[in-house]
């Protein structure tokens, strides 16, 4: 298949897909890259978390720094998901000391994602981006209540790596608003975030000093052949989590029936069984779960 190029002159798929994993070969190989108007704001409150001597009145200058996150904070403290007893919170200090830390950089690097999908330069690929901010909150959500349901795995860690599980393939969607003519051949695009979207999430996240578990669930989720030994991963959560959002996705797609648990319990055998859930356990997280998903996607704001 050809294009035409901005110069007038004729590129084929090829030619435009080399190109494009050329310029991510390059961008990875400095060691510094970065998403496209990702808010500052996040990486300061998520510097802030990372110090040595964190304090609270240090958060709540970070976060004040931005009227539409400490908002943020301030309804995520007054969710029902948080604040089941309906006693409100009026201020941030109050806020952050009720959500605590880990909620705090869950809440910043959401508001951030957020807030990146509605980029003007990004407006072509608000729909990509979209559908990825929302499977991101589904899964953040079904590995937080896997985590605490069935294993040691802080639940807000496994919120988090859930809202950061597709961070690499969201790095190569903004990328695409330079290459144009790479849109045309959608086989191509969705080829090159499966072969390049784990290395990219790594890199972007040790330059965000996001924790080496995190880090490393966000890398190697979908190796579902991957060995484990002792107790449930992080990996293992977020595996579960992602695979659980896949199917209940194709079953209100398709209510006929075309979605298949069976065959999710097969393609992820080694992680259901570390973690042990069975067929029955996967649908009563479904269904019991129905509502803290809600919950938490209103909460993060999706």
């Amino acid at each position: 298949m050809t294009n035409t190029a901005r110069d007038g002159t004729n590129t084929t798929e090829s030619e435009q897909s080399f190109a494009f994993v050329q310029a991510l070969a390059v961008e990875l190989s400095k060691g510094r890259i970065q998403l496209p108007s990702f808010p500052e704001v996040a990486m300061r409150v998520q510097r802030v978390l990372s110090s040595d001597d964190v304090n609270a009145a240090v958060v709540e200058r970070a976060i004040g720094t931005e009227p539409a996150l400490a908002l943020r904070i301030m309804q995520m403290a007054n969710s029902i998901a948080l604040n089941p007893m309906g006693h409100e919170v009026s201020n941030l200090h109050t806020a952050v000391g009720r959500i605590g830390y880990n909620m705090v950089r869950n809440a910043s690097v959401a508001f951030a994602l957020e807030q990146l999908r509605h980029a003007g330069r990004l407006k072509p690929l608000e729909k990509s981006l979209d559908e990825l901010w929302r499977r991101g909150v589904e899964v953040a959500a079904l590995a937080s209540v896997i985590a605490r349901r069935y294993t040691a795995i802080n639940p807000d860690v496994a919120m988090l790596s859930g809202l950061l599980h597709g961070v690499g393939k969201l790095y190569i969607i903004t990328r695409l608003a330079d290459h144009p003519g790479l849109h045309q051949f959608p086989e191509a695009c969705e080829r090159i975030s499966r072969e390049w979207h784990a290395g990219i999430a790594r890199a972007l996240l040790d330059n965000w000093e996001i924790s080496e578990e995190v880090g490393q669930a966000v890398q190697e989720y979908e190796d579902l052949q991957r060995e484990g030994r002792g107790a449930p991963a992080l990996s293992d959560v977020l595996a579960a989590g992602s695979l659980l959002a896949t199917y209940a996705a194709e079953r209100d797609a398709n209510p006929d029936g075309a979605a298949d648990l069976d065959a999710v319990l097969l393609q992820g055998q080694r992680v259901w069984l570390r973690l042990k859930i069975d067929k029955a356990a996967c649908e009563a997280v479904l269904v019991e779960s129905a509502e803290e998903v809600a919950a938490m996607r209103a909460m993060l704001g999706a």
